[in-house]
């Protein structure tokens, strides 16, 4: 009996260590104290089939980080795209499918919104000023990952999806 409450006991404490590491239930990611959230994710991994290869959902965190702080950035320096030129462009790729209700999620119409706006950056003389001003919040940020994503690591490019050394891997 004394063996079944060490286990539970032990499961307990990995449990709210883990926890502990975490931005919190449901949520996938904080950026700044915001939250996006698990369902977020989802949302944006219905574009998958819309990718020339198929993201994962740490990839899809991380575009959606990226997409919110461009849309700012963007903004910032006269460049953008609403929601409603997110929704055109979804459109025109044939994505009504993801549509909830009549409309796409918000999670989806931001990374449509990052494509817009990441080819107007390319012609446009304030695109070099809108990638400095992503480049530096991604690097001052308060990014915290949900240990299912994996971690923040600017270095490598956003997400590190290497498993926590505290996951022992079979070899």
């Amino acid at each position: 009996m004394r063996t079944k409450a060490k286990v539970a006991a032990s499961a307990l404490l990995a449990a709210g260590l883990i926890a502990g590491c975490a931005p919190g239930a449901g949520v996938a990611a904080t950026v700044n104290g915001e939250k996006i959230t698990t369902s977020e994710v989802d949302d944006g991994m219905e574009l998958g089939p819309f990718y020339a290869e198929p993201p994962a959902p740490a990839d899809i965190l991380a575009s959606l980080i990226q997409a919110r702080a461009l849309i700012d950035a963007g903004s910032a320096e006269g460049i953008g795209a609403s929601p409603a030129d997110g929704a055109e462009f979804l459109d025109s790729i044939g994505a009504q499918d993801i549509q909830s209700d009549g409309s796409y999620p918000d999670a989806v119409l931001d990374l449509a919104r990052m494509n817009i706006i990441s080819q107007q950056i390319q012609s446009a003389p304030e695109g070099e000023a809108v990638i400095e001003q992503l480049n530096d919040f991604l690097a001052s940020a308060d990014i915290e990952f949900n240990p299912r994503y994996g971690t923040w690591d600017l270095a490598q490019g956003g997400i590190d999806q290497s498993p926590p050394e505290w996951i022992a891997l079979g070899e």
